[in-house]
Parts: structure tokens; C-alpha cells; sequence
């Protein structure tokens, strides 16, 4: 049976729950996604809410009758505990919800019959853990038996002894509010905010406590509740920020500058630039500020800014690019941070370089094989010319070429020509695409001084980078959009 993209969602945010729960070292999350993707991410899903994932499943027959007691365990204490050892572990490698819903029928059931046979107190602690997350995950995925029965474990565990287990009720109880929970303008979500507050108030110095809070906070913000997600994070990050443990302390860091780069709206600004809405430019050189009006100068918030300005560039238009590189480069130069300065300094220095080979002639020196140099005056003759720089070592680059040959544009040789440029240097790539020789160069700088020079000059600082040149031999433009590129090369050949 197929399942949505909302099924999957949630399967990933029960896996991470699952994780913190039973004391697996996790990765922070952020709330919002890598740099590199941060501009264009797709907007919230607008599905209706759809009938608990166990509600589905159960019309399969291998699921109609899984019942807790129904489950075949070992009765031998050291089998037991292995066999849920070997679950935990298939739980990590599974995403199929059929088998991540079996697996916590079994868990519940092992921790609970673990938990009835003689046990010392750290086993207690663990198999009880185990359980009231197995439980929560259950009664996520819909299914009826756990939920009723989780209130009243909560309600049981409370006020435990031990502190492991009463910070598992908390987490498990909030975690399971949050889901049944509205979006931002329900008003239930401020008693949570204030839950939140509570729990780490009362363990201010405990980073498992942190991450579990983050957790719950990344999991509003993953369904594009942007205004709870950023309450619950500055409450979270107020909670903590003194707290005297490092790994809550540099945690906490790194969420208020997501946080930051979530509120500062770089995605939706930079469109508005791109759609030259009124006082956009403005509006951006605020966020920066903003972003950037720090007196640690987080280096977290610089791949956002310079995706903005990647983004921007790859839209055409040049001017408002250069004029957002300008802002950029504005506040970073007055930023204490040396290395947060200059990285920001120098990646503004090479997308202008680049940027700045717009209206002005081409040319290049590279070599066809480390005897045979390339001459480009030949090639380019009465041709227009898609220079791509490229690596065969990156996956994208690679991926790049081969669709750009699969065009029209290049398949006679008569019209517009492909310039694949190795910047792997010293690396004979003639022979690697089959393609007629009038329309595709594949050519490599030599590696020395002067080669480098050239791709500093040129703004090269990674793959894949493309630039169109016309018939007059003249850039028109610099790295496009995707969706701009096959244009901008039909444009090119007539």
C-alpha cells in the first residue's frame, strides 16, 4: 500500500523520538533545512488530515490480529533482553511503517514483561523508558489500545523516584499534547509553550533533557507551524541559556541561530526581490542586519546568507545581486569574528568577480590532453558556447553534462557548443562523453599558478558553475536557474 508524504513525515519524527527516548547519542536537528537547500523549499502540504497510519494497516491480514499479548517472547531474561537489543537496532535501519509499527507492539510488550521479572535498578529505568516510548509511538500511529492505556502510565510514572524516568513522562507527555494539538492560532498551544518552560526549568543542567525539547520543537516546525516553533524554541533557548552543561550550552546555540535565520525570512524576501516588489531591498538589507547584529557572529548563519545571494544570482538578474553582494558585504566587515568575516568577505569578493564577467569578452586557456592545447578562438567561431566548469569526482557536475547533451541544441554540431572545463587539474577527461567533436570540448587547466589565478579571476569556487557566451564571443549570463537554463540555451541558438 502507498503512503503519503504526511505518513512518511511522521514516521520520521517517531524515529527521532524513538532515539532520545532510549538514550541513543542523536545529532541536533535544525529547524530549517541545510543551507544549501533553505531557498526553494517546498511550502507546507495542504493534504487533508488523513485516518492514523495503524487505521490503514489494519485492513492488511498480517496486522488484523496484533495484540500485545499475542506477541511470542522469550521467557528467559538474557534472551529477552537481546532480542530487544536486536529490535532497537532493526527499528533504526527500518523506514516501512508496517515493520516500525511491529516493532513497537514488540518493544512494549518485552519492556513490559521485563519489567515484571527480577531486575536491577537500571534495567528498571531503561525497560521503563522503553515502554512509555513504545507507547507514545503507538498511540501517534493511531492505535486505539495504546491510547488508552497511555494516560494512565503516565499518570503512574509521575512521580517516580527515579529522575530518568520522571523526565521521560515529562518528554513523553508533551510530545504526545504537541501532536494532538491545532496549528498557531489554537489556543492550546500556549499551556505547552509554558509546559516546556517548566520541564527544563526543572533540569536546566541536563542535556538529554535539551535535545528531547529541541526534538518536540523541530517536530512543530517540520508542519510548517512557523509562529509555535519559534515560541517554543526562544523559550527553550531562554531556559537554557545558562545553563552550566557544555552540550546544552553550544545546543542551545545553534538553535537561536536557526531560530534566527527561520525568523529573518530570507526565502520569502529574496523572492520578493526577485519579483521586484516594493521596498524588498530594504527589507533584505534588515534581515542581514538582523542576522548578523551578533556579537558572536555565528558561523551558522552564514551558509543561509550566502544561499540567498546564490539563489538570487542564479535568478538573471544581475543588478539587484550585486546589490544584495554590497549589503552583505556591508555588515560583515563590520563583524569582531575574524573567520566569520573574512568567509563572508571573500565568498561576496568571488560572486562579484563572477558576476562581473557580465557584457565582457571570454576567453580561457586550457588544454584538450597535457600535449594538444585547446584553442578557443576555433571553437567558439561563429558559435555561441556553454561553459561549464565541472568535476568528475561531483555527482552534480556529472549529472549536469549529461543533460545538457541530451539537448537538442548540441546533438548536429552545427548550432551552439559545450565547454566541459575539468577544474580537476592534470586530469585527461577528452574521452568520457561519446559526442560529436564540433558541438562538445572537454577540456582541463594545468596545475600551476597561473591556472589557479585564472579560476580566482573568474569567481570559480566550486562546481557546477555555467556561463552563457553569445556569438560575439560576450557573457550573458551566469549561472541560471534550472528552470531558466534550457531556455537561455534555446535563446542561445537563435
Amino acid at each position: 500500500m502507498p503512503h503519503s508524504y504526511r505518513t512518511l513525515r511522521l514516521l520520521g519524527m517517531l524515529f527521532v523520538a524513538s532515539f532520545c527516548f532510549c538514550g541513543c547519542d542523536s545529532s541536533s536537528k535544525s529547524l530549517v533545512p541545510d543551507s544549501e537547500d533553505i531557498i526553494g523549499t517546498a511550502p507546507p502540504s495542504d493534504e487533508p488530515n488523513e485516518p492514523g497510519i495503524v487505521d490503514r494497516l489494519q485492513t492488511q491480514k498480517d496486522l488484523e490480529n496484533t495484540e500485545v499479548a499475542a506477541i511470542d517472547l522469550p521467557d528467559d531474561i538474557n534472551e529477552l533482553m537481546a532480542s530487544l537489543a536486536r529490535k532497537q537496532i532493526e527499528q533504526e535501519r527500518t523506514r516501512d511503517p508496517e515493520t516500525f509499527f511491529r516493532i513497537q507492539k514488540y518493544r512494549f510488550a518485552a519492556a513490559k514483561k521485563l519489567l515484571g521479572m527480577k531486575i536491577n535498578q537500571a534495567q528498571r529505568i531503561e525497560f521503563t523508558r522503553i515502554k512509555i516510548n513504545a507507547l507514545l509511538n503507538l498511540a501517534s500511529l493511531g492505535d486505539a489500545a495504546a491510547r488508552n492505556e497511555f494516560p494512565a502510565v503516565i499518570k503512574t510514572h509521575a512521580a517516580d523516584s527515579q529522575p530518568r524516568i520522571r523526565q521521560a513522562v515529562a518528554i513523553a507527555s508533551l510530545t504526545h499534547d504537541v501532536r494532538q494539538s491545532g496549528i498557531s492560532d489554537d489556543p492550546s498551544m500556549q499551556p505547552l509553550v509554558e509546559v516546556l518552560t517548566q520541564i527544563a526549568d526543572e533540569w536546566p543542567d541536563n542535556f538529554d533533557v535539551c535535545r528531547s525539547l529541541g526534538d518536540i520543537v523541530m517536530e512543530v516546525s517540520s508542519r510548517g507551524d512557523r509562529d509555535s516553533s519559534n515560541r517554543m524554541a526562544w523559550a527553550l533557548i531562554n531556559a537554557y541559556q545558562n545553563s552550566s552543561n557544555a552540550g546544552a550550552q553550544k545546543y542551545i546555540r545553534n538553535l537561536e541561530s536557526q531560530v534566527r535565520v527561520a525568523s529573518a525570512n530570507l526565502d520569502l524576501i529574496t523572492r520578493e526581490i526577485r519579483d521586484q516588489q516594493a521596498g524588498a531591498m530594504d527589507r533584505y538589507q534588515e534581515a542581514i542586519q538582523f542576522l548578523l547584529n551578533d556579537e558572536t557572529a555565528d558561523p551558522n548563519l552564514v551558509p543561509p546568507i550566502l544561499a540567498s545571494l546564490a539563489w538570487l544570482e542564479r535568478t538573471g538578474m544581475t543588478q539587484p545581486t550585486l546589490d544584495a553582494n554590497e549589503i552583505v558585504t556591508t555588515s560583515a566587515a563590520q563583524l569582531a569574528n575574524p573567520t566569520t568575516r573574512q568567509r563572508l568577505l571573500d565568498q561576496c569578493q568571488i560572486q562579484a568577480k563572477r558576476l562581473g564577467l557580465l557584457g565582457k569578452p571570454f576567453s580561457i586557456t586550457a588544454w584538450k590532453t597535457k600535449e594538444l592545447p585547446f584553442d578557443w578562438v576555433e571553437f567558439s567561431r561563429d558559435h555561441a558556447v556553454v561553459v561549464v566548469f565541472w568535476s568528475p569526482t561531483e555527482a552534480a557536475s556529472l549529472r549536469l553534462l549529461q543533460q545538457l547533451l541530451e539537448l537538442p541544441e548540441f546533438s548536429t554540431g552545427q548550432g551552439t557548443r559545450l565547454l566541459a572545463v575539468n577544474v580537476s587539474q592534470n586530469t585527461d577527461t577528452q574521452n568520457l562523453f561519446p559526442h560529436p567533436a564540433e558541438s562538445l570540448a572537454v577540456v582541463f587547466s594545468l596545475a600551476d599558478a597561473n591556472a589557479n589565478t585564472f579560476q580566482e579571476a573568474m569567481g570559480i569556487d566550486r562546481v557546477p558553475q555555467v556561463l552563457l557566451v553569445d556569438r560575439k564571443g560576450v557573457v550573458i549570463d551566469v549561472n541560471p536557474q534550472p528552470n531558466r537554463l534550457k531556455l537561455a540555451i534555446e535563446g542561445l541558438a537563435n
